[in-house]
This record gives structure tokens, sequence and C-alpha cells, in this order.
């Protein structure tokens, strides 16, 4: 009974604090593990790596098979060949993804995060002075199919592109038909010109034999509360 008290006074006290005390595998990083264990997942594929946040999240939260990082600026792309550099499992590659292959210019915002092949726009300006522009790079593009081939009989795929999602699953067919999990960037309202919004990316994602299985709120605006981005990844039913 002591304990239980206890435990109560500290998830009060940490919630009076501005936080909340889960159980990791109720936490959106905790389910995500979980899915990527129960997909048995031999390859993920991290598209917009940046400088390997996404994959070492997964790593710290129990993925330990192999991971191929794909990431286009010349800045990032340093830093995230030096993470993974002392770990056999985890590739990187210094690449954009789209539709085509070729070569294409791309927008560097204050926040490397927020670059983006396509323009941005007013609401993203708005929300954050990290989506400004302040830079250009010009910078490999291949398709994912050209990157991947056959490799992994147990695909998942994270795009992170910044409106560019719509480019990477056209030039992804092939890898699509294998992949158990896909984790894509979902935005409600145009933050890049031109982008794909909510609606397409799930109507796509179904037509392709996909089911939302998981949400993370990925972009809220402090003031309102509003989220502009959420993360959705999709398993193959």
């Amino acid at each position: 009974m002591r304990d239980t008290r206890y435990k109560e006074w500290l998830r009060n006290l940490v919630w009076r604090a501005g936080y909340e005390i889960r159980k990791r595998e109720r936490t959106v990083d905790g389910r995500r593990d979980r899915l990527l264990s129960y997909h048995d997942i031999d390859l993920l594929i991290d598209v917009g790596a940046n400088v390997g946040q996404y994959a070492s999240l997964v790593q710290r939260n129990g993925y330990h098979r192999r991971i191929l990082s794909l990431e286009p600026l010349s800045g990032p792309y340093r830093q995230l060949e030096a993470a993974a550099a002392s770990n056999p499992y985890w590739q990187t590659r210094r690449t954009a993804v789209g539709a085509r292959s070729g070569t294409v210019t791309l927008n560097i915002a204050v926040g490397s995060v927020f670059s983006s092949i396509l323009p941005t726009l007013a609401p993203a300006r708005s929300a954050s002075r990290e989506t400004h522009i302040v830079g250009e790079e010009e910078v490999s593009l291949m398709t994912l199919d050209e990157i991947v081939g056959d490799d992994g009989d147990a695909v998942a795929v994270k795009v992170d592109v910044q409106g560019f999602e719509r480019d990477v699953l056209e030039g992804a067919s092939r890898t699509l038909q294998r992949a158990k999990l896909v984790e894509l960037e979902l935005s409600p309202r145009p933050l890049y010109e031109g982008q794909m919004l909510m609606g397409e990316a799930m109507s796509r994602m179904d037509s392709a034999g996909f089911v939302l299985a998981l949400v993370e709120n990925a972009w809220r605006v402090h003031d309102s509360g509003q989220s502009l981005q959420f993360n959705g990844v999709f398993a193959r039913e």
C-alpha cells in the first residue's frame, strides 16, 4: 500500500511540473519498437536522416538490426557519418530521394531538419524561425528502388523529407511492395509548396495495402497547441 501511495505522490509531483510518467511500452517510442519487433524488420531505411536522430532513437529503444540512413545535405551528413562510424549495422549514403535520378536544389533552413526541396510557405515560416531559408545546395537525387534493390527480407521505411513525400513514394513502388512498415510525415495543411497532404497520404497508403497503426504529434505550435505535422506509422495488412 505504501508503494502505491508513493507512486501516486510521485506521479502527481511530476504532473504538476508539466510532465507525465508512463510505462515505456505505452509511449510512441515503445509502441514503434514493438511494431519493428513484431514485423521482424531486418532493414530499416531512414530517408531524410539529418544527423541520425531517428536511427539513434530506434537503436536506443531496442532495434539492433540493419539501418540505411540517407541524407543529402553536406553539413548534416558529416555528423550522420560520424554517428554511424562505429556501428557495423548502420550504413549511410549521401543522397536525396525522389521519383527520378539526377540532381536537385535543396533549400537550406535555419534548422536543418526543416530543409526541403520544396519552397516553404507562410504558415511554416510563421510557426518557427527555424524554417527560414538561408541558402541552397545542389545535391544528388536517386529513387528508393534504385538504392535498395532487393536488399532485405523484411523492410521498414521512414520518410522525413519536409513535403517531398509524394515523390519519394513514386520512386519506391518495388520497395513498398516488400515493406512491412512505412513511417511518413502527415500534414493536415500545406507547409511546403505542392506537398502531399494527409488525406492523399492516407489514400496512397491504403491503396498500397497499409493501415495506419500509430500516430505521433511531430510539430505542435506552442501558443495554440495546434499540430502542423504528425508522424504516421503504417503497417502492412
